[in-house]
């Protein structure tokens, strides 16, 4: 038993060198054939402590497109006849295989051992303006019947959104008409007051419903001013540099208006 256990120990030691030996002719061979063709890309050519061979390459090599690379890896490995390859360049590596199927040489994997920092993105904090954009408005509303009765406004209002393209506060002023273009006796009313709109904003459809309040004060030409709450429900289309606005006040009395309000720098974001 021990005398089998020193012949197979030898037998071992025998095939283990005559292999070593395989593999450096082997690398020997392929310095004499292949390193004077490719020298423009690869420096050197020697086994690591697995007996793969690693081929140190330079920069040259780098720059070569992946097609070219393959091309390249593949008439190696074709002289080589081993299935692994390990490229070294710089702090990268490259480890290429032999697909016996398709007969052709392939990148198995690739990485770098002193990678580049991952770049971090610095939020920039938006301006005040950003959060809070300001706007105008410009609207009107008026009814003319058979009998030139005329019954017409002219609203405008100044406001920031508290909550972007969601929730605004505005500062209110308006003139209403009322009476018969033929008489002299018209009655012209002012209004200023403060408005508030929470909008409800669609973005597949771009538009924004919403509703809110004005408390305002109504002062009519030769007559005492008032206190005048009034409820507001309407339909915002955004478009250009604001939207268009379609609303309904509810209060002393009920008015439809049509408008556009403008806000500078407008980008309906949701």
């Amino acid at each position: 038993m021990k005398r089998l256990f020193i012949v197979t120990i030898i037998a071992l030691s025998v095939i283990q060198s005559c292999f070593g030996q395989s593999l450096m002719e082997k690398l020997v061979q392929f310095r004499t054939d292949m390193m004077p063709k490719y020298g423009t890309y690869f420096t050197s050519a020697d086994l690591d402590d697995g007996d793969r061979l690693i081929l140190k390459a330079g920069i040259p090599y780098s720059n070569l497109a992946d097609d070219d690379k393959q091309s390249i890896m593949e008439v190696l490995l074709r002289s080589w006849q081993e299935p692994l390859v390990i490229v070294i360049c710089e702090t990268r590596r490259e480890l290429w295989g032999w697909d016996s199927q398709v007969r052709s040489a392939s990148l198995i994997d690739l990485w770098d051992l002193n990678p580049e920092p991952v770049a971090v993105e610095t939020s920039t904090e938006p301006s005040a303006v950003a959060r809070h954009p300001w706007f105008f408005y410009v609207g009107s509303a008026q009814q003319i019947d058979s009998d030139k009765n005329i019954n017409a406004a002219l609203s405008g209002r100044v406001g920031v959104f508290l909550l972007r393209n969601k929730w605004d506060m505005a500062l209110t002023l308006s003139e209403a008409v009322a009476g018969n273009l033929e008489s002299e006796d018209l009655s012209i009313t002012t209004s200023a007051g403060v408005m508030s709109k929470i909008y409800f904003p669609i973005r597949k459809y771009n538009i924004g419903p919403n509703a809110g309040a004005e408390v305002a004060v109504t002062i009519p030409s030769g007559g005492k001013a008032t206190f005048t709450p009034s409820f507001l429900v309407g339909l915002s289309w955004y478009v250009g540099i604001g939207s268009m606005d379609v609303g309904l006040r509810v209060g002393s009395n009920t008015m439809m208006m049509l408008g556009y309000t403008v806000i500078p720098n407008f980008k309906f974001k949701k």
